[in-house]
Order: structure tokens, then C-alpha cells, then sequence
């Protein structure tokens, strides 16, 4: 059936509705069920559902892009919807503080993005609206309009999205929890006569190597040790994990000895001039200067954006290439970064949003994993990105930083709800096959897992200086330890202050609602 014929019948058959609806208005012996089937069906969407949505980007095509609803990929998704969606783009660095401002001033939009990765109903940068209700309810929603979503999107992940029992949004989810992977400049590694470094004292005689050899900064170190925590992951000291010490849980820099040992890496890297004096201001915005250029010789970034990465590099020096490996390992002989959980992005909607409206938005979000949008992520617009030919598919996988960038924001940024752990273009391109392998049989063996509180612990939630994956409290004295400001053999009183500040009271709750079994995710390995 065509898409206008279909259009047709529908207003149709809403028109009819609306007939009985009103021949029946003055029958009060209309029955219960009658009355309700009448209503769901008066609430179905006419047309082009408006809706308006806020949402997180990062990467060069975003960050340079004028008005995001006059891209032509969102205007071709607006009419494969059957929508008229008027996104509000902020930047990854802004998205917290402009969204928090948002909820306190009331300015909600219909359709809220987090991103806030395993607890992203429950992120800082929703301030607590989930807990105040102040979004919907999609159980009945998604039982009706949502079937692909219901269908495809793992329980573990639903699980993730459910508040006092009832899922309050939608998620992006991942099939792999590890998705981050250390990557080495083979052609400086080489050159160093090296192998791939696998201890912490073996990564730093590569960096000592790589400065030797007129590398800037061998290590690339970036503000709240975003996409550079891997020495805390070395010894295990992760600051937003939890695990049990006798009889509490406590968070892993308890660890007095392993959290020091950690600091004086860094401090070492400082100190030697293997990374960057300014890590504390190298914010993500300029990841990519660093990343593609002679500057850097190892960086932590997605394992399955090797091949982009790879290119980008080229681009910019034709000789560049890069290896992936894995982290550091501590004392343990285990390493590697928080060990993700099953969701990454996530999509609540107002509940002030009428039944009309929230209908078509749970729509816009079950197309997402219809074949058709599959098509369309993975090629683009046919006639513009991709042609058919003898029935067909003719698309050339991207090449160019340019091409990549749009590539990227199509198949990852746009492409709200899917399994994230691959991009289409890897799966496309047999030179993904390795990249595949190694995310599957290797990247899996590292990752360091915790005790998990889902939803938050509230002591958290209310305290914004003991929250976060690096909290503000500890950061302000790691980065001092690190410069030299505050002596490392300080950590104890840093742990003393944490718990005058609100960590006794965490520790509390983590500890009740571990022994209750409230909430509580145990590690999964």
C-alpha cells in the first residue's frame, strides 16, 4: 500500500472515530471499553508529528554545523518519520550545565537526550527530574506503538530505564560493555624498536622512548581524566566505582596504597613531560588536533572507530597509523577502563506532551530499528550518498575527514536508538573484519568492573561534589598531587574530608542498599 493511500485511510478512518465519538457522546450507556478504544484511537497522529528535542553532540561535523534541522539528513529523517522535529543541538562540554538550567527554569523540551551511560536516567545533567516525575510513563505507549522496540532492545537494557517499575525512557544500547580501546602510534612504536607495552612500567619506557624521539606529548592526558583514566584502572582505583571492604562498601580509592601509587604515575608523566602541562584545560573540543597530528603517541578512543581514525590520521600525516592494544595492567595483571553498562544514550519524553504527540515520538523512535533505517543510517539519501543499480546498493564508504565526519553523524550521532557497539561503515568494509575480531576476542578480557546502584545512590544525586565519574572533590586535590601542590602521601586526609563532605552518608546507603538488595548490580567479573 502506497504511503499516500495509506495517509488516506487513515484520516478516514480517524474521521470515522471522531463520528462515533460524537454519536456516542450523548449516550452515557456507552461502555467502559467502547469509550477507551474510541479515545486511543482519536489520539492517533493525522500528520507530521512536531515535537521539539534536546540533544548532546561532539565531533567536528557538529561542531561546526550552522542549524541542525536544516541538514538534509534530519530533513530526509523528518519525512521518512512523518515528523517535524526542532532539535536544540548543545555540545557534549556544555550539554550538563545548559540542560541543568533548563529543568530549573522550567524550559523542558518535549524530548529529552542523556547520556549518562548505565545511570543516564539518572545523570547530573537531568537533575533529578526523573525522581520529581517529570517525564511519562511508556509502558502502555510502547505495548501499542513500540513493538520493534520491545522487540529488539535487550531486557538488561530495559531494566536500565525503569523507574518504581515503570520504563520512563528509551535506550541506545550496546551488546559488548567495553568499547573503549588504547590506541599506539605503531609508526612511533616502530621506530622505538618496541613491542607493544602491556605493564605500567613497560607504557612508560614507550613514552620515555617516544620523547626521545621528539614526541610533544607521548601520553595524551585530558581535564577530569576523560578518555585518560587508564593508570587509575591499572590499580584498580576507579573513583565513581564501589566495591566491599569487610563489611561496607566503600569506593575503590579507599585503596590508600594502589590510589598514591596511581597519582605518582601521573605525576611521573607530568614531571617527565609525557603528557601535557595543560591536561587539566585539554577538553574534548580539541581532541581531534591532538589525536591527528605529530603530537600524540597514545590515546584511549571508541575501538570500533578504528578504520575512521586511521584515515583521519593518514589525512593529516601520511605515514601515521596506529595499533590498538589493551591498557595498561597493574599489579593484578588486569586493567582498562569502567566496564560500560548496557545502554549508552537515552530518550525521556515530557509528560506534559499529549497523547497525540507522544504516539508519534515513540513512532519516530520504533522506526529507528526497521530495516528501512537501517537503509537509510547506513547509505544516506539515494541519489545524493548512494545509488541502485540492477536492484543494488552502489555506496562508496567514506574516505576523506570530511566524508567520514558525515558519515559519522549520520550511522552514530542521528541514528538515535541501535546497537551501538559497531558502526555500519566497519561492518561494510572487510578491512573492519580485525577491528570486529579484536573488539569480540580481545578488548573483552580488560575492563574494570564495580558494585552498581541503579538508580543512584540519592546521597549522590544531592551531592554534586562527591558525584560524577571523577568527582569535583577528589579532582581539585588529584590535580595538586599531580603538579606537586599537595604531597600524594595526603591521600588518607583527601579520604577524611570526602567523608566529613557526605561520604559517610554515602557509604551508608551503599552499604544498606547492598545488603538489602536494592538496586544493586554485583560485578560481572
Amino acid at each position: 500500500m502506497g504511503k499516500r493511500k495509506a495517509s488516506i485511510l487513515a484520516v478516514a478512518a480517524t474521521m470515522a472515530f471522531g463520528s462515533l465519538l460524537a454519536a456516542c457522546s450523548s449516550n452515557s450507556a456507552q461502555p467502559e471499553g467502547e469509550k477507551k478504544a474510541t479515545e486511543t484511537k482519536s489520539a492517533e497522529v493525522k500528520g507530521p508529528t512536531a515535537f521539539s528535542m534536546v540533544m548532546e553532540g561532539r565531533g567536528k561535523y557538529l561542531e561546526t554545523i550552522t542549524d541542525i534541522n536544516n541538514d538534509k539528513f534530519v530533513k530526509k529523517l523528518a519525512e521518512l518519520t512523518n515528523t517535524a522535529p526542532k532539535i536544540e543541538l548543545i555540545l557534549q562540554k556544555d550539554y550538563e550545565q545548559k540542560l541543568i538550567l533548563k529543568f530549573s527554569s522550567g524550559d523542558i523540551p518535549d524530548v529529552v537526550m542523556s547520556s549518562g551511560g548505565g545511570s543516564s536516567i539518572y545523570g547530573k545533567e537531568l537533575a533529578g527530574a526523573v525522581q520529581s516525575n517529570v517525564f511519562m510513563p511508556l509502558d502502555d505507549l510502547l505495548k501499542e506503538y513500540g513493538q520493534n522496540l520491545l522487540k529488539k532492545i535487550p531486557a538488561a537494557a530495559w531494566d536500565r530505564v525503569k523507574y518504581k517499575g515503570q520504563i520512563v525512557a528509551i535506550p541506545e544500547f550496546v551488546s559488548i560493555p567495553n568499547t573503549l580501546s588504547t590506541y599506539i602510534r605503531k609508526d612511533y612504536l616502530d621506530k622505538a624498536g618496541l613491542q607493544p607495552p602491556k605493564t605500567v612500567d613497560e607504557y612508560l619506557n614507550m613514552f620515555r622512548a617516544f620523547k626521545k624521539n621528539g614526541v610533544e606529548q607521548p601520553f595524551l592526558a585530558l581535564d577530569k581524566f576523560n578518555l585518560s583514566d587508564q593508570f587509575f584502572g591499572a590499580y584498580d582505583v576507579l573513583p565513581n566505582q564501589f566495591e566491599l571492604q569487610g563489611d561496607q562498601v566503600v569506593p575503590k580509592f579507599f585503596k590508600v596504597d594502589a590510589m598514591m601509587k596511581a597519582l605518582q604515575t601521573y605525576k611521573t608523566l607530568l614531571d617527565e613531560g609525557l603528557m601535557s602541562k595543560e591536561f587539566p584545560t585539554n577538553n574534548g573540543n580539541n581532541l581531534a588536533q591532538n589525536v591527528y597530528s605529530a603530537k600524540t603517541g597514545m590515546y584511549m578512543l571508541g575501538a570500533k572507530d578504528k578504520l575512521n581514525i586511521e584515515k583521519k590520521l593518514k589525512a593529516a600525516i601520511p605515514d601515521g597509523s596506529i595499533i590498538q592494544t589493551l591498557a595498561p595492567t597493574g599489579p593484578d595483571g588486569k586493567g582498562g577502563s569502567a566496564l560500560g553498562q548496557s545502554i549508552n544514550r537515552t530518550y525521556l519524553i515530557n509528560k506534559k506532551v499529549s497523547k497525540e504527540k507522544a504516539i508519534g515520538i515513540i513512532k519516530f523512535f520504533d522506526w529507528m530499528l526497521t530495516d528501512d533505517a537501517d537503509k537509510y543510517f547506513t547509505y544516506g539519501i539515494e541519489g545524493d550518498t548512494y545509488k541502485t543499480e540492477n536492484g543494488k546498493v552502489n555506496y562508496k564508504i567514506a574516505e576523506t575527514p570530511d566524508e567520514i565526519n558525515v558519515e559519522e553523524f549520520r550511522q552514530k550521532d542521528l541514528w538515535f536508538v541501535k546497537d551501538n557497539t559497531f558502526t555500519k561503515s566497519l561492518m561494510l568494509n572487510p578491512l573492519g573484519v580485525p577491528v570486529i575480531d579484536f573488539m569480540k576476542n580481545t578488548l573483552t578480557k580488560e575492563g574494570r568492573d564495580s558494585i552498581v546502584f541503579d538508580p543512584q545512590l540519592d546521597s549522590l544525586v544531592k551531592n554534586p561534589d562527591l558525584n560524577g565519574a571523577f568527582p569535583p572533590l577528589l579532582v581539585g586535590h588529584m590535580v595538586k598531587m599531580i603538579y606537586g601542590q599537595e604531597p600524594i602521601s595526603d591521600w588518607p586526609k583527601v579520604i577524611e574530608e570526602y567523608k566529613k563532605k557526605g561520604g559517610d552518608v554515602v557509604i551508608k546507603e551503599a552499604t544498606d542498599r547492598y545488603n538489602k538488595k536494592e538496586g544493586v548490580y554485583l560485578p560481572r567479573q
